[in-house]
């Protein structure tokens, strides 16, 4: 008779929850309990429970994900989170009905999110509880359950208002335009609106803008070669490595009919809308994800070339906090300490084109 009906590992929380960028070292403490419902008392050596994490890269399928031409060619590309493990129950004999054994887990600090970003890459994390029992010719049950981890890069915020982190550029084109840019620093995942500010003092009849165009794109940087070495690849995959640009959001204003007084300022308000929720920054050892924003201007006089302006901006996992809810947050936050990454590290520049990117 089978003396196991079922087993279900249950955490205090539903989801795992860290704060900081993945140089954090501080453990992470989960606690939660085994439930075990059996038919019949039985005799165990010891119930364990393991925390486990795989990082995957689906590097044949980078092409084909964002509708490029180049593909890497290989397989899939695996890189082990180190485990975190602890036994629930020694040696013991569990009655018949539900048994409830409470649990406590160190986790390492640095551990990378859950995501999965299509078919390209993935993280994910499953508890296994493992019964091993008394009798020697049973075998060991195990039970397998999937948890999501999640990791807010602002520290020690339940929820905040990003309005007011923000960022100036002022530039020229000499004799034929001034401007000065203002645009977000961070947003969050669930903001759904942001906005950008445009101040433009046209110089010369050359200098009349056509039309403005902002866009905020997603860049995704794949590697087969784990740049974390404590979680090395599970095969020799090479070194090869790809980044990968995609629009996520994007604002088209035709100005072509608007007035320019000559030497006086004119101001531009640009809503850009940022439909659903958008994955947060990831930083993993096989892939990272990032945002920026590229905001194009257009001139009327096809001697004139375009304009683009670039600038790193951080999607957090934090939620936005509600108009009037200042007096919840947890804690203040200093933006210069937030992470920054390589793929975007032109913080902001200014640019004729947009850089390629559709493979590094």
């Amino acid at each position: 008779m089978k003396k196991i009906i079922a087993v279900d590992v249950i955490p205090d929380s539903g989801i795992i929850e860290f704060c900081g960028p993945t140089t954090t070292t501080t453990p992470y403490i989960l606690r939660g309990k085994v439930r075990l419902v059996l038919s019949a008392p039985l005799k165990i050596k010891r119930l364990m429970l393991a925390f486990e994490g795989m990082n995957r890269l689906h590097a044949v399928r980078i092409g084909a994900c964002y509708q490029i031409e180049e593909r890497l060619s290989g397989p899939t590309v695996e890189a082990p989170i180190r485990p975190g493990r602890t036994v629930v129950q020694s040696a013991a004999t569990l009655p018949a009905g539900v048994t409830d054994l409470p649990f406590e887990m160190t986790l390492e600090g640095d551990i990378p999110p859950s995501y999965e970003l299509g078919q390209l890459a993935s993280v994910e994390y499953a508890l296994t509880a493992i019964v091993v029992p008394t009798a020697l010719l049973s075998k060991s049950a195990i039970f397998r359950k999937g948890v999501i981890v999640e990791r807010h890069l602002v520290p020690g915020i339940a929820s905040a208002s990003f309005n007011g982190v923000r960022r100036q550029m002022n530039g020229m084109r000499e004799g034929v335009i001034e401007y000065h840019v203002d645009v977000p620093k961070i947003i969050s995942a669930d903001q759904g609106i942001t906005t950008i500010f445009l101040k433009l003092n046209v110089l010369s009849i050359h200098g009349r803008p056509e039309n403005v165009t902002v866009v905020l794109e997603q860049l995704i940087q794949g590697r087969m070669k784990s740049k974390d070495r404590f979680r090395p690849v599970t095969i020799n995959a090479g070194n090869l490595e790809g980044t990968f640009t995609k629009p996520i959001a994007s604002f088209f204003r035709d100005l072509s009919r608007t007035s320019w007084p000559i030497g006086g300022p004119t101001d531009l308000t640009i809503p850009l809308s940022l439909t659903g929720r958008i994955q947060a920054d990831i930083d993993s050892p096989l892939a990272d994800l990032t945002h920026r924003l590229c905001v194009s201007i257009t001139f009327a006089s096809r001697d004139e070339r375009d304009m683009n302006l670039i600038f790193s901006i951080i999607v957090t996992s934090v939620p936005p906090a509600l108009v009037g809810a200042e007096d919840h947050f947890v804690a203040e936050f200093d933006v210069d300490v937030l992470p920054m990454y390589q793929t975007v590290l032109q913080d902001p520049v200014m640019a004729y084109s947009y850089p390629s990117l559709s493979a590094a």
